[in-house]
């Protein structure tokens, strides 16, 4: 990939979730950007993935966007060392941490796993994060299935422990200076409209997008809508 002098992207997957959920945005914009895609293969929590990424990357500056899970890890990231980011976009997330009936759901999930493997909560999760309209789209269904093939138990388990631990993030994006891009899908389940656009009023001048007939997986529901927003925030 070229970067052809601007700096590099960094995009962070979410939960069960690898480069594969990129792949409309590293098509677009590779010919201009040099696009990196971590994975969280060491950690067990929200910090400990960030370390381990600001280890990973050899890049004293860089471009970071984080779906989800990965939203989290950003902002843990920003918490660390925020003089190396110099964009950011928030996409699907947000910043408060799990409701005691969210706890609940992921201990569940958490006791199924370790007694049946992914395949017993897989579909209750895919169907959460997919647009009633998506719901029968069996190649969106079938990249998530080869994603939580590629996790795994293990991987999925360290990262239900990390989303149930994490922290607070809101005094971390009250200090962002950075030009923020907040992209929001209408219908977003997990993680909805409302609680994106907090994040955008406690970041000054960042800008929230909402996309209509779009679930949780905004990348992958409406990823030539994700392409423009990202193409807009990188030329900023």
């Amino acid at each position: 990939m070229h970067n052809n002098g601007k700096e590099p992207l960094v995009l962070l997957p979410g939960h069960l979730c690898t480069a594969l959920m990129w792949e409309a945005q590293i098509s677009a914009l590779s010919d201009t950007t040099q696009c990196i895609v971590p994975c969280y293969n060491k950690g067990r929590s929200m910090a400990e993935f960030a370390r381990h990424i600001l280890n990973e990357i050899p890049l004293p500056r860089f471009s970071l966007a984080g779906f989800s899970m990965g939203g989290f890890v950003a902002m843990e990231m920003l918490r660390q060392a925020p003089e190396r980011i110099s964009r950011l976009a928030l996409i699907g997330t947000r910043s408060d941490r799990d409701t005691a009936e969210r706890i609940q759901q992921r201990q569940r999930h958490i006791d199924a796993v370790k007694a049946r493997g992914l395949a017993a909560v897989f579909p209750e999760i895919s169907r959460n994060w997919m647009h009633r309209s998506h719901q029968q789209n069996y190649t969106l269904i079938a990249t998530l299935q080869q994603m939580a093939t590629m996790t795994g138990d293990d991987g999925f388990l360290r990262q239900e422990s990390a989303l149930i631990q994490r922290h607070d993030a809101q005094n971390v994006l009250a200090t962002v200076r950075c030009p923020t891009l907040i992209i929001a899908g209408e219908d977003d389940l997990p993680n909805p409209p409302e609680k994106q656009k907090l994040m955008a009023q406690l970041i000054p001048h960042s800008q929230y997008i909402n996309v209509p007939g779009c679930g949780h997986l905004l990348p992958m529901e409406s990823p030539q809508v994700l392409v423009l927003a990202l193409h807009n925030w990188l030329s900023t």
